[in-house]
Formats: structure tokens, sequence, C-alpha cells
């Protein structure tokens, strides 16, 4: 069934407006027309409602019953993500907001092939705000992952680092795992730091030590960031109990 995330606005009195993309997308590409139903998404709350009126700009569909929503994670988890290439940063922002990853802050590090300008970095951050919204409609979510402007590494620690649990997946941790890690979490959010393509530097690493953040292993094998980075998600909203059935 179709699913649209609406704002508390577009519902009035029963009844929904769909308009701009939204209206396009209905009509134009899902061909939606009178008594088509459809599933709309607002706050913590899912509604079923059904095509009532389709003008030139505007789709009004009325609310047929509704319920509360709970796909959203009960703990935050931020994904902070070394600037990677595009379709690669496309590919993350896409995944983790299926898995319902509650915010992406992409990060500025020293061996970051992408080093965009002020300009550029606002356009891409457009670019992964639609990607987000579309895969939060797909995949059935109440809102889009946040997409935080893009920031260096070390200003995003130290913010981080506050009032979350810092995990970093490294290569060359040995010892600790990313269960080990999740059970030091005492109650707080939980922030992923995931590397460039040619890792982090032996500073940074310090840096990112010194904030409170825990080098984790994944693993024997060497993971590309794309891959870390979803795999980090998901292990983390396991462990969390975040992947079973409510």
């Amino acid at each position: 069934m179709p699913r649209f995330l609406i704002h508390p606005e577009q519902l009035e009195e029963g009844r929904a407006t769909l308009s701009g993309s939204q209206f396009r997308h209905a009509v134009r590409v899902l061909r939606l027309g009178l008594d088509d139903e459809v599933t709309l998404v607002t706050g913590n709350r899912e509604y079923l409602a059904a095509v009532e009126q389709v003008t030139r700009s505007r789709l009004i569909a009325r609310v047929l019953s509704e319920r509360p929503a709970e796909t959203e994670l009960r703990v935050e988890v931020t994904l902070v993500q070394s600037l990677t290439k595009a379709d690669r940063m496309d590919w993350i922002v896409q995944k983790c907001t299926e898995l319902g990853t509650t915010c992406l802050i992409p990060v500025l590090t020293e061996r970051s092939i992408i080093k965009p300008d002020s300009t550029s970095g606002e356009a891409r951050r457009i670019r992964w705000r639609r990607i987000a919204e579309s895969a939060a409609q797909q995949s059935g979510r109440l809102a889009a992952m946040e997409i935080a402007p893009i920031v260096d590494l070390h200003d995003a620690v130290q913010q981080l680092g506050k009032n979350h649990l810092l995990i970093v997946p490294y290569e060359g941790e040995a010892k600790v795992s990313l269960r080990e890690a999740i059970m030091r979490r005492i109650e707080r959010p939980v922030a992923i730091i995931i590397g460039p393509e040619g890792g982090f530097s032996a500073d940074e690493l310090e840096r990112i030590r010194s904030a409170g953040g825990i080098t984790v292993s994944l693993g024997p094998r060497i993971l590309r960031t794309e891959t870390a980075a979803v795999v980090s998600c998901a292990l983390v909203m396991h462990e969390l109990s975040e992947i079973e059935p409510r």
C-alpha cells in the first residue's frame, strides 16, 4: 500500500491533503484515484485513508482508521560517517535509514577523499535528505533519518562524547567486541564512528579515545567503510533488542 510521511498541518478534520512533490508522486507515478487506499504517517500515529478528491494540484484523502506506530528505535543511534564517494554515501544514507538509524553526522577526516566546500556540502546534504525521506517512506518509518551538516570529526566527537557511548569499529582492535562495548552503555544513546577509506590517523584515534570512544572489532576481515557503517548499525540495534518483534 502506498505510504506517505506527512506534516501534522496536512491533516485536518479527518482529511489529509497531499500537494507538491507528494501530489505528483501519488497521481503521476502511483496513478492513485478515487477510493484508492493509502497509509499516512505523522508524529507517532499511522492512518489508513482513502482518496476522496483529486484536483489539478491536490489530493485529498479521508481517514478511515488510525493506530499507534512503533517503527522508531527506543534507543537513539547516531552514525558519525566519514565522507566517502558520492554513490557510497548515498547507499549508506538509504540503508541506515531503512534500519532505523536516528541521525547521520557526515564528518571530514584527515584522509577523507571528498572535502566539499560549504556550497557543495549543503547541496549534498539536501540530496541525502531526499534519499532518507524516500527510504523512510518505503521502510515504514515515522520520520526520515536526520541528516546533520558536515562538520569536522573532532567537533562531532567532542559534542557527542559528553552524553553518548562512542563506538569505533577499528581493524586494529583485537580484544574488545561490539557486544562488550554496548554493555558499558548505562542508558546512554549510542554513536557509531566510521572511518574513511584510508582509515583514521593515529592522532584521530587518540582524540576519539580521549573523548571516551571505545574501539571495537567487527571480526578478522577488513570491511569497506560503507559495509562497516551498515553492519555496525545493525549489530548495535541487535544488541539493544531493536531488531525483534514488538
